[in-house]
């Protein structure tokens, strides 16, 4: 039998435009916020992409009724891009399928909240929609699955680059999926419906085009309850739009029934069907295909709805794996409830082993991290992630990571570059010694053969860090190339390549507001960075209880072609509040404006608000430990629990704060063991309660090695002189150090040696003169003893 497929899109285009324009209107009405809430029903609408046409960039929530609650617009889209099929991870977080533009090709897949912000984005560009039916979606807790073109195209949950086509029609569309609690998945393409694992295999077909049995399928559902398949297509029966239900283990037709214009299928937790329709207003229908009532008032083609029970937490991929180390990640959405969140981890499935348990509220989706030490190197670890609250406890799946060797090359994540300009940007690697000690630098030019590197830097250690080196004379609109190289006794190591585009000579400022931090009951530090753009521009920002702010922050004059952080602390606000901020620009012409943010000041007074900071300062036989804390209003005593384990043992003196500010707290410790690694964590206390901070390690130096050292910025500048400044630790063993400093960072010059010894660190400063007025000067410090020479990063300052 002939396909009526093409019958169906131009029989689309008539119908479409005969809809009555107060129905294609009727969405502006509907102005109300959306909420993920269990039970409720969402939709989307898709067309031939209109540009102008909102339809295609909102989500439409309704009750169970059927009545409409409000929408939202998916502020990222494109006015030629549409969301497609939509469907609730176990995250509650809702996946839509976005077609992009035609003229780009691909599709996304974005991951969304209940205001239309986007959490992740999945990208594919090896399939294009071709069907009005197509773009539907199926999640688990390990894998996304879209129906789109000719393919099933899975992505691994986590992974934004990870799609790929595990199932394949050649002559035909695919156009829906169903994930089976065996995990394997039911794929519905023009003429039949296909058994395959979740890699693509085959494993039967279901039902086939028996002659006129199966033509044209829009859709499937599948209740496992039952094991019934429920079937929307075109050909069956004699009815131009059908359904019908299927014996899912032998693919007999059982019952059917005339479903007009019926493109997508799901079945409820009561048990009614709910049946998208593309040229017309969705439906439910109850468990003997009775109707029962309108959804909406608009054509609406995806239908889903939130399902009050199910698993609300995911257990993601770990990450920063190390010798001895590893992070574990997942995500969990507490519905309102206030739940309880961990990891079970261990070289078995059985576990044995957790980490802290942290409490999270809310109604979204958040992420769960934590890191773990005193692992085992080349070993094989199971881990989950834990959720309990007053609904029961949940387990995300069980995933498994193993540990690299005690040593080895050094492993390097080539990461995108940042604060891009004209002629300066910084370059970014995420680094892990693998246990030996490892110099490494970066790579930059104007082509795949580089040509330029920047200072070496020398690490140490078996654990993850972040790595970057400022670059400047750079050329202006012009792209650059470029990649970390690490080497140590094991091997050399080369990141990947990356490129980037420098901005052009002159432009408007470029301006981001960043998060407000030291967030108290009456005050607060609002936050951005600013390009210039080699314009002299004045600086400020805009904050209120509203968009339209109506109080303003100093100004400052911020001038060159560099970015900068721009900082202001606002105090007399009020407590429990919510506050808008953005940062402003004014060069003189066109007004820039920074995107806007929000924060809520604290309560009045309240239990101590703690960060526990990393440390620093570690050396062999001491560390300084850091956090922050704002007392919140009353008289509290702080301090820093820290040992061995994530028992602690050990306790620095106590500290006693007041206010409703944040402040810094520090603590020296001495008397540890070299080569170990150390919890610690901050500790406050007030009338209101008890607060702990995150649990953080770091691993002591070994006893003697390398110096240590860091290139501070330089300070009493002068037209013709300037002070040098670093800091060292010896590490143990008698140490040379100085500086190297000049025009370029080839440098050419050095101050006087000095000489350093023990295992502490201590500031390191050396006066120069003899500069020239009005010009930029690059220097490091360098330290060289028995063990070897280590150079410190490179800073630039400019002579007045």
């Amino acid at each position: 039998m002939a396909s009526l497929r093409h019958i169906t899109k131009s029989r689309q285009i008539i119908l479409a435009s005969l809809i009555p324009f107060a129905v294609l209107c009727s969405l502006s009405a509907v102005d109300a916020a959306i909420t993920f809430t269990p039970g409720h029903i969402y939709s989307t609408y898709t067309d031939s992409p209109v540009v102008g046409d909102i339809r295609q960039r909102n989500i439409i929530e309704y009750d169970t009724s059927g009545t409409v609650l409000g929408r939202v617009v998916i502020p990222s889209l494109a006015q030629r891009d549409v969301i497609k099929g939509i469907a609730f991870g176990p995250d509650g977080l809702l996946y839509g399928v976005k077609i992009n533009d035609p003229n780009y090709g691909g599709f996304a897949v974005l991951v969304l909240n209940s205001s239309g912000a986007t959490h992740h984005t999945y990208m594919y560009r090896g399939a294009n929609s071709f069907d009005v039916f197509d773009g539907k979606i199926a999640v688990d807790q390990q894998y996304i699955y879209v129906a789109v073109g000719s393919d099933l195209v899975r992505f691994t949950i986590g992974d934004p680059n990870s799609g790929v086509s595990i199932y394949t029609q050649s002559q035909f569309s695919v156009l829906d999926v169903k994930i089976l609690a065996n995990g394997h998945l039911f794929v519905a393409s023009d003429y039949q419906v296909d058994e395959i694992t979740n890699d693509g295999t085959l494993v039967r077909t279901v039902v086939s085009n028996h002659g006129i049995d199966f033509v044209d399928i829009t859709g499937i559902e599948y209740d496992p309850v039952t094991n019934k398949l429920f079937v929307a297509e075109l050909g069956v029966l004699g009815a131009m739009y059908t359904l019908v239900r299927v014996n899912a283990s032998t693919g007999a037709i059982e019952a059917g029934a005339f479903f007009d214009n019926a493109a997508d299928l799901f079945l409820t937790e009561a048990g009614t069907l709910l049946v998208g329709c593309w040229t017309d207003t969705p439906r439910i229908y109850n468990e003997n295909w009775a109707f029962r009532r309108w959804i909406g008032t608009d054509q609406r083609i995806f239908v889903t709805q939130m399902r009050a029970s199910g698993l609300p937490v995911i257990t993601s991929n770990a990450t920063s794996v190390a010798s001895f180390s590893a992070t574990l990640n997942g995500s969990a959405n507490p519905n309102g409830r206030s739940t309880n969140v961990y990891f079970e981890y261990g070289p078995t499935i059985t576990y044995g082993f957790t980490t802290p348990v942290h409490t999270q509220n809310g109604n979204i989706s958040t992420s769960i991290s934590a890191n773990m030490s005193g692992l085992s190197a080349g070993t094989t670890y199971h881990f989950r992630l834990v959720a309990s609250n007053g609904a029961g406890t949940h387990y995300g799946v069980d995933r498994t990571f193993t540990t690299l060797s005690a040593t080895g090359p050094a492993v390097i994540t080539s990461n995108p570059p940042t604060l891009i300009a004209s002629y300066s940007a910084r370059l970014n690697a995420f680094l892990d010694p693998h246990g030996l000690s490892t110099r490494i630098y970066f790579e930059y030019g104007p082509t795949t053969d580089y040509g330029t590197t920047t200072s070496t830097q020398t690490q140490n250690g078996s654990t993850y860090r972040n790595i970057s080196a400022n670059i400047s004379g750079l050329s202006a609109n012009t792209y650059y190339h470029f990649r970390m190289v690490a080497t140590n006794s094991a091997g050399t190591t080369y990141g990947a390549d990356h490129f980037f585009a420098t901005l052009v000579d002159v432009g408007l400022p470029i301006v981001t507001t960043d998060a407000a931090t030291n967030i108290a009951s009456f005050s607060a530090t609002l936050n951005g960075s600013l390009d210039p753009h080699g314009q002299t521009t004045s600086v400020y920002f805009e904050y209120g209880t509203t968009t339209s702010y109506g109080h303003t922050t100093a100004a400052h004059i911020q001038t060159g072609d560099t970015y900068r952080n721009i900082n202001a602390n606002i105090s007399g606000l009020a407590a429990s509040t919510t506050y808008h901020f953005r940062i402003v620009v004014n060069p003189g012409g066109d007004i820039v404006y920074g995107p806007d943010k929000t924060f809520t000041t604290l309560s009045a007074t309240g239990k101590p608000v703690v960060t526990t900071s990393p440390a620093t300062l570690i050396a062999s036989y001491s560390a300084a430990l850091n956090g922050s804390l704002d007392p919140h209003g009353l008289t509290t005593t702080v301090y820093f629990e820290y040992g061995p384990t994530s028992n602690y043992g050990f306790t620095t003196p106590v500290q006693t704060q007041t206010g409703n500010a944040f402040r810094n707290i520090n603590a020296h410790i001495s008397g540890l063991s070299a080569s170990t690694t150390y919890h610690f964590r901050v500790v406050a206390h007030n009338n209101s309660g008890t607060t702990y901070g995150a649990d953080q390690t770091f691993n002591t130096r070994s006893p003697i090695g390398p110096p240590v050292v860091t290139t501070n910025p330089a300070t009493s500048l002068a037209s013709n002189s300037a002070t040098l400044n670093g800091s060292l630790d010896p590490h143990g063993l008698n140490t040379t150090v100085y500086f190297e400093y000049g025009t370029t960072t080839s440098y050419g010059l050095t101050t006087a040696p000095q000489s350093q010894s023990g295992n502490a660190y201590r500031n390191i400063s050396a006066h120069i003169s003899g500069l020239t007025a009005r010009t930029t000067y690059h220097f490091r410090m360098v330290a060289s003893n028995s063990a070897g020479t280590t150079y410190g990063q490179d800073r630039a300052f400019g002579t007045l």
